[in-house]
């Protein structure tokens, strides 16, 4: 581990959350003492990514919502008339059923 760099994901008093570059016995990320480290400020991006993590999930609940509107195109007793999709915390989503 000497030698190692880790990206800080949280710090919480004298200790520094790391991301693990492989998990070890299934953990993504561990814990260091400050003491243990020396750290090293890496350059911010300026560039903003592509898409929000909120589009990013809107965009992954319409896609199920639409695939499970698209499994009842057929069914003779029941279609999805509509739905709504309200990303806040938590995300909702409201589906309208109309029986034929």
């Amino acid at each position: 581990m000497k030698g190692e760099k880790f990206k800080v994901i949280d710090k919480i008093e004298n200790w520094y959350a790391v991301s693990l570059s492989k998990p070890v016995k299934g953990m993504e990320s561990g814990w260091l003492k400050a003491t243990q480290v020396v750290p090293e400020i890496s350059p911010i991006s300026t560039t903003p990514p592509e898409k929000s993590i909120s589009e990013l999930m809107y965009e992954k609940i319409v896609a199920s919502v639409k695939a499970l509107k698209d499994g009842y195109a057929n069914n003779p007793y029941v279609t999805v008339k509509g739905f709504n999709v309200n990303i806040s915390v938590p995300p909702s989503v409201s589906i309208s059923f109309e029986f034929k």
